[in-house]
C-alpha cells in the first residue's frame, strides 16, 4: 500500500492511474472532489485530537508575531514601518494551515511507518522533514492570500451585479472614480492644518458623524487606500454634504515616486533574501521541537516579494500625506489594516497628532478570544485615546485588552445613530438568517468536519423554517462561498432569496426573528430594531461566554432547538416581548449616547485642540 497526500493542487487525474492506494485530504475543496466522485478517502484532521488542536492554534499566535524579532524590526522596516506586520493578516491563516499540517503528516507517519508516501508541492516539502520514502508529482500551485481579489458589486437599472477583480484592477478603477469626484468638487481645497484625517471608515455607517463635522466647524479629509469614500450616488453624497476632502494618490504622489519605489523595492527584496539565511528565524519556527523553516520560508517569499513593492509605495504615499497635509487628528476603527498601521506608526514621529481609534463592531469580549480579537485590531496599540460604545466595552477594555482607564473614552457608536425602532418601518415579512464565516485563523474555522457541519446547519436552518410555512431570506457573508452555499441553497430551496453585500439593517427592519451563526455586530443591530435574535454557533472555538450571550439578550440555540424555539417567538407573546426587553437592558450597558454620538466625539476632538 501506498499513501497519496492530497490537497487543492492536486487533481483526479494524479490518482486514477495508480493503485493499492490510500488517499488522505489535507483540505475541504479535496475532500469534497474526492467525496462527490466516491472514491475512498481519509481526511488529515482525524490524526489531531482537541487538545492539539488548541494547542496549534495559540502556537501559530505565538508565530506571527515573528516581526517583534530584533533582527527583522533592526532590518526590515521602512520610514519606522515594520515591512513583515504588514502581511500579518495574510500570513496569519497561511502559516495556520501550514502548522496544521505538520502535525498531521507526523502523527500519520507514526501510525503508517516505512510507507511510500506520494504528494506535491507544499506537502511534499513538510513530509521531507519526516521521510525519505516520498515520490513527487510536479504540480504548478499558488496560493490565494487575503486581498489578492476584492468582492465589489455594481447596479444598473435597480438590478445588483456582484463580481471578483484583482487588486490592481481594484486600485485602478477607484483611482479613477476619486479623480472623477476632484473634478467635479474641484473648488474643494487640500487641508494643510487643523484637519481631522478619516482613515478607511465606511461612509454609510458613518454618515452622521462625516455631516456633523460640517455642523460643528470641523475640516476632515478621507484617506482610504483599501476602502473608497464614494461607491454609489448615497455615499457620493454623503461626501459632498459633509465637505469633506478626498486624499487620493494623484494628490500626494512626488515627482520622482516610481524611481524612489524602485529604488526601495530592490533594496528590500535584497534584505529579505538576505535574513530568510539567518540562524535565527529557523530557530524560532518550530513547533513541537519539529523545525518548519524550510516550509515558512518558502510561504513567507511566496507572499511578500510579489506585493513588496506595493506596501513600499503604500509607506511612501503615507510619508508624503503627512509631510503634506499634516492632520491634527487621525480617526480609525482598527490597527491591523495596511492602511492603519501605515498611518499611524508614521503619525507617532509627530508629537502633536492625536490618534483615536473607534470601536470597530461587536466581538468576542472574553479572556479566551483575547489572541484573535487582538491579532484582528480590535485594542489600541499606537493610538492616544480608545473610544468605546459604552460601559461594557469598557470594561472589556481594560480587564481583556489591559487597556490602561486613562486611554478610554465612553462616547457611543456615531454608527447605530440613525438605525432605531420605528413603529410604521417595522415589518415581520420572513425570517432572516445572517451568516457569520468560518475563521480560518483558528484551527475549528479550518477543520473540514466542522466546516461539512457548518454547511448541514445552514440547509437545515432553511428546511426548519421552511417548514413552518414562513418565508426565508438569507445574508450570506462573502467569506463562505468556499463551501459553495449561494448553489446549494437556491437549488434546494427555491423560495429563499440569497443575499451577497449591501446594508442588512432594511433586511432586520422587514423580517420577524433575526438567527445569527455566532457572534456579530449584527445582533447588536437586531436588538436595537427590537427584533428577536437567536444565535446559534455552529463552530466551536472555545472562547468562553460573550457578555451579550451571559446578558440573556438573546436566544443561544442548538440546531434542534430551533423550531420550538421560532414557534414560542410568535405563539408566546410575553416570551417575545420579555426577550426584546432583556435586550433594552444590555444595550443601555452597551451602547451609550444612542442618538448622539457624533455631536459627542466632534466636541471630544475639539476639546482635545
Amino acid at each position: 500500500m501506498k499513501l497519496f497526500f492530497f490537497d487543492e493542487s492536486n487533481t483526479l487525474i494524479d490518482i486514477e492511474k495508480l493503485e493499492s492506494l490510500k488517499i488522505i485530504t489535507f483540505d475541504h475543496k479535496s475532500h469534497i472532489l474526492l467525496k462527490n466522485k466516491q472514491i475512498e478517502h481519509q481526511i488529515s484532521d482525524e490524526f489531531l485530537d482537541e487538545q492539539i488542536s488548541k494547542e496549534i492554534t495559540k502556537r501559530n499566535y505565538q508565530l506571527i508575531q515573528w516581526y517583534n524579532l530584533d533582527l527583522i524590526k533592526e532590518k526590515l522596516t521602512f520610514h519606522e514601518v515594520n515591512i513583515p506586520k504588514l502581511f500579518t493578516d495574510e500570513f496569519t491563516s497561511s502559516l495556520l494551515k501550514i502548522l496544521k499540517k505538520v502535525v498531521e503528516i507526523q502523527n500519520i507517519l507514526k501510525k503508517y511507518p516505512n510507507i511510500e508516501i506520494i504528494t506535491s508541492n507544499e506537502l511534499y516539502d513538510i513530509t521531507k522533514i519526516f521521510s525519505t520514502s516520498i515520490f513527487k508529482i510536479e504540480k504548478n500551485h499558488n496560493e490565494k492570500f487575503y486581498f489578492d481579489e476584492i468582492n465589489t458589486s455594481f447596479t444598473i437599472a435597480n438590478k445588483k451585479f456582484d463580481f471578483k477583480i484583482s487588486n490592481k484592477k481594484y486600485q485602478k478603477l477607484k483611482q479613477i472614480l476619486e479623480n472623477i469626484f476632484s473634478v467635479i468638487n474641484r473648488n474643494k481645497n487640500d487641508q494643510i492644518k487643523n484637519f481631522t484625517l478619516i482613515l478607511e471608515l465606511n461612509t454609510e455607517q458613518f454618515k452622521n458623524f462625516l455631516i456633523e463635522s460640517k455642523n460643528k466647524e470641523m475640516s476632515i479629509s478621507y484617506y482610504g487606500r483599501r476602502r473608497p469614500a464614494i461607491w454609489n450616488k448615497n455615499t457620493f453624497n454623503i461626501i459632498r454634504k459633509s465637505n469633506c476632502n478626498i486624499i487620493s494618490k494623484s494628490k500626494i504622489i512626488e515627482q520622482n515616486h516610481e524611481i524612489e519605489v524602485e529604488k526601495n523595492t530592490k533594496k528590500y527584496l535584497k534584505i529579505i533574501n538576505e535574513i530568510v539565511e539567518e540562524q535565527i528565524l529557523e530557530n524560532y519556527f518550530n513547533i513541537f521541537d519539529i523545525c518548519i523553516w524550510s516550509i515558512v520560508k518558502k510561504k513567507i517569499k511566496e507572499l511578500m516579494e510579489p506585493r513588496l513593492k506595493l506596501v513600499i509605495e503604500e509607506i511612501i504615499l503615507g510619508e508624503n500625506l503627512l509631510k503634506k497635509n499634516k492632520p491634527k487628528t487621525i480617526i480609525m476603527i482598527s490597527e491591523a489594516g495596511r492602511s492603519e498601521q501605515i498611518i499611524s506608526t508614521l503619525a507617532k514621529k509627530y508629537d502633536d497628532i492625536d490618534i483615536l481609534h473607534l470601536q470597530e463592531g461587536a466581538h468576542c469580549d472574553t479572556q479566551e478570544a483575547f489572541e484573535n480579537t487582538f491579532s484582528q485590531g480590535v485594542y489600541p496599540i499606537l493610538a492616544d485615546k480608545y473610544i468605546v460604545w459604552g460601559d461594557t466595552y469598557k470594561q472589556d477594555a481594560i480587564k481583556v485588552g489591559k487597556i490602561e482607564k486613562s486611554k478610554i473614552e465612553v462616547l457611543g457608536s456615531p454608527r447605530f445613530e440613525n438605525l432605531k425602532f420605528e413603529q410604521n418601518q417595522n415589518h415581520e415579512e420572513y425570517v432572516l438568517l445572517a451568516t457569520m464565516p468560518p475563521q480560518i485563523e483558528e484551527m475549528g474555522g479550518l477543520n473540514v468536519k466542522n466546516l461539512e457541519n457548518y454547511k448541514k446547519s445552514i440547509i437545515r436552518i432553511c428546511e426548519i423554517v421552511t417548514n413552518m410555512n414562513k418565508k426565508m431570506k438569507i445574508k450570506l457573508h462573502p467569506a463562505v462561498e468556499i463551501l459553495d452555499l449561494p448553489n446549494l441553497i437556491k437549488n434546494k430551496f427555491s423560495g429563499i432569496e440569497v443575499i451577497y453585500q449591501g446594508d442588512i439593517n432594511p433586511l432586520i427592519r422587514n423580517c420577524s426573528e433575526l438567527i445569527v451563526t455566532g457572534i456579530s455586530t449584527v445582533i447588536i443591530q437586531g436588538q436595537i430594531l427590537k427584533k428577536p435574535v437567536i444565535s446559534i454557533p455552529l463552530i466551536e472555538y472555545y472562547w468562553g461566554e460573550p457578555s451579550v450571550y451571559k446578558s440573556k439578550s438573546c436566544i443561544i440555540s442548538k440546531i434542534e432547538e430551533l423550531d420550538s424555539i421560532l414557534n414560542k417567538l410568535t405563539n408566546d407573546l410575553e416570551f417575545r416581548k420579555n426577550m426584546i426587553k432583556n435586550a433594552d437592558v444590555y444595550l443601555k450597558s452597551c451602547i451609550t449616547n444612542k442618538e448622539s454620538s457624533s455631536e459627542k466625539l466632534w466636541e471630544y476632538i475639539k476639546s482635545r485642540e
